[in-house]
Order: C-alpha cells, then structure tokens, then sequence
C-alpha cells in the first residue's frame, strides 16, 4: 500500500506539472505574441523542462537521500551529456545576449537546427543527468572509484564562463550609435484623396546600432512615443514641433549584431484647426533647409528605465 501511494503521489505530481507547465506556457505566447518579445517564453521553457526532467530521477534522488554514505558528483557523466544538452536548452537565450557574430550564427544555427522542441527536450536531459549524477559512496574495503577531476574543472569552467560572459555582455559589449541616415521623401502608404494632386512629404531617419538588445520592450517605446527624435532650435524653427509627435512610421531591421531603427514623420505645419497642412504650404527652399538641418536633434530612448540621448550632430559626416 506505501508503495502504492508513492506512485500515486509521484504521477499525480507530474501530471500537474505537466498540466500547469502547458497552460502557462500557452499564457507566455499569447503575451509574447501580443508584445512582440519572444524571449520569457524561450526563458521558461528552458527552466520548466529542466525542472521536468530532474522531476523523472526524483524517485531514484529521494532514495539515495535516505542510504548512507557519502554524496558524491558524476562529474564527467555531466560534463560528457548535461553540459552539451545544457548549452543546446540555452541557446534560444543566448543568441539574445551573445553580439559577437561568430558565436551569434553558432548558436542561433543550434537553436533553429533543435528548434522548441529539441531544446526542451535537451533541458530536460539536463536536469535529469544533473539529479542522476548525485549518489552516495558506500563505505567498502574496495578501492574507491575514480575521481575525473579534469572532468571537474571542465564542468565548472565552462558553466562559470557562460555565467561571466552574460553577466558581462554589456561591458564587453556595449551598445553603440553607429551611423545616423536622414532624408526627405514622399510620404509612404498615402492615398491621395479627391481634389489633391501634391503627395506630402516625409522626413526619414534611419539609427544603425552596434549589439543593441532589440526586445519587446522596444516595441512598446515605439508605441508610447519613449524612442523619439527631439528637434532642437534650428530644425523646430523651421518646422512646428507637432510634427515630431506624430510618427508617419517606425520599425526596425536586425542583422547579426547590428540593428537599424527607422522613424518617419511627415512634414506640415499645423492649421487653424491644428491639422497637419499638405506640404505646399512650404517653400523649396524650406524643404532644402529642412534636409540640411536635420541632424540638429537628440535621438532619445527611453527604454527599461532607462534614459539614452545621442546628438545627432556628432553622426554628421561632413
């Protein structure tokens, strides 16, 4: 009968586990869907089936628990199967935070070979080579086991150099402002309306960044209007500043480490009623003037947290 409960208990157990790691699962990727951040998914499915595959030796660990002797760690059993299925589990994770390219492409190319998939399942080869790797040495007259400790040392340098190496991401690699582009040009996406014959224009800038860490959180700053172009006095002369608060676009682009932000805004100067007016209302040589004093304005970023300006004027190539 005690053994019966002891199974009953333990499936239940993993039942749950299993019931309540889907469902939140599921609860991740509609946030991540809906925010344009797919990383705290990849994060807890890293965690969860690691969790989940210790869970599958916790019969065999309670066991060993309750013998005598002394605890002692396979060292080259991990080092040999839990490190290589540790680094596949993590790889979703790390080709967020690594921004040298060669092991960017190596690591993305693992993620995408394994996919969602293979690399749950190599978390929870993890976790459960990891409990596995724990016993207990009797106490005999026979002569004791080997040690590895080369298999030691391998285990806990690689594992410390991964911890380091994200820990310091942003030191070794910071982000930084490349180069800035800026233009005029039509307006995209407009529809010219009955009665109009002149297409509005558009001022265009275009931010390259160096190991930028592009996540949801940008996503919603363009939103909240939190990365924005602030004219200063020259270029707000020009133009009324209303224009600066309404975006004719934004987005971005990502390749290997380098990411480009774009941010639109169409040209007009404000009407009795404070509607844009079509571009007609200003001269050539406004719009020329406008082109040439673009650089005058902050780029701001306003991203957890945190509160970033670049003068433009440093990026202008003479």
């Amino acid at each position: 009968m005690k053994r019966f409960l002891t199974y009953l208990l333990y499936g239940a157990g993993l039942l749950l586990l299993i019931y309540y790691g889907v469902s939140y699962q599921g609860e991740l990727r509609v946030g991540a869907s809906r925010n344009y951040d797919p990383l705290p998914p990849i994060i807890f499915m890293a965690v969860y089936s690691t969790v989940f595959g210790a869970y599958l030796d916790l019969p065999r660990f309670v066991t060993m628990l309750r013998s005598t002797g002394k605890v002692q760690f396979n060292w080259l059993k991990f080092l040999i199967i839990g490190i290589p299925a540790l680094l596949v589990c993590l790889s979703g994770i790390l080709s967020f935070y690594l921004k040298t390219a060669d092991l960017l492409f190596l690591i993305q190319w693992i993620y995408f070979k394994f996919n969602l998939l293979g690399t749950a399942l190599a978390g929870a080869a993890c976790g459960y080579t990891f409990l596995n790797s724990l016993s207990r040495e009797e106490v005999s007259d026979i002569a004791p086991a080997r040690r590895y400790p080369l298999a030691k040392i391998g285990t806990l340098f690689i594992t410390a150099a991964v911890i380091l190496y994200i820990s310091l991401n942003g030191i070794i690699h910071p982000v930084k402002l490349v180069s800035v582009r800026t233009d005029v040009s039509e307006a995209e996406n407009y529809t010219i309306a009955d009665g109009e014959s002149i297409v509005p224009k558009q001022i265009n800038y275009a931010f390259t960044f160096e190991n930028l860490p592009y996540n949801g959180a940008f996503s919603e700053a363009f939103t909240d209007d939190k990365i924005r172009v602030e004219p200063k006095e020259k270029l707000q002369s020009l133009i009324q500043s209303k224009i600066f608060k309404e975006k004719a676009g934004s987005g971005y682009s990502k390749n290997g480490n380098m990411t480009e932000l774009s941010i639109s805004y169409r040209i007009g100067t404000p009407d009795s009623l404070g509607n844009l007016a079509k571009q007609d209302t200003l001269s050539p040589e406004i719009l020329e003037e406008i082109q040439n004093s673009l650089f005058d304005a902050d780029l701001v970023l306003e991203v957890n947290n945190k509160t970033k300006r670049y003068n433009l004027m440093d990026y202008q190539e003479n």
